[in-house]
């Protein structure tokens, strides 16, 4: 098996090798892993080399410059972060103190008055039925009833 050089993997990446030996090479490459890592190795390169024309001399000196202006932004947005937790802070103690000026006050004494009532009700099963009853679909299943047992009368009668 010949294995072939980081040269010739270049050249296949390039595409300055005939289509006959393109075809051999891509052949290797799925029995050989060696040439494998070497064709990968070539890609890299090629890629970086490319990378490198495309990207300006002044880049990353540019880009270094504008995180430092950047960093130097990044106290005051922790203020605005301080006084929104400051500001939250605030609204929870407020809340707070409302809700002991209702106890104080007893506003949620009388809610308790309804809630055993509430419950009562939804328990005791007398209830429940007197409730379905004045319903509408109670009463829509009544009215079909005594229409289909009309109607069955009826039916009796002609016969």
């Amino acid at each position: 098996m010949k294995h072939y050089s980081k040269k010739e993997w270049q050249l296949y990446i390039n595409g300055e090798i005939g289509i006959k030996q393109q075809t051999e090479m891509e052949d290797h490459l799925v029995d050989c892993d060696s040439c494998l890592k070497e064709y990968l190795s070539a890609v890299e390169a090629a890629e970086l080399a490319e990378g490198d024309s495309l990207v300006s001399a002044g880049f990353t000196d540019n880009v270094m410059a504008k995180l430092k202006i950047l960093e130097m932004k990044v106290p005051e947005k922790s203020k605005k972060k301080r006084s929104r937790s400051s500001n939250i802070l605030i609204f929870y103690t407020a809340a707070a103190c409302i809700t002991l000026v209702f106890l104080s006050c007893g506003v949620f004494d009388s809610i308790g008055h309804y809630v055993p009532k509430t419950t009562y009700q939804m328990v005791d099963s007398t209830n429940q039925t007197d409730f379905l009853a004045s319903g509408w679909s109670e009463r829509l299943l009544d009215f079909v009833t005594v229409e289909l047992s009309n109607q069955d009368k009826r039916g009796e009668e002609l016969e």
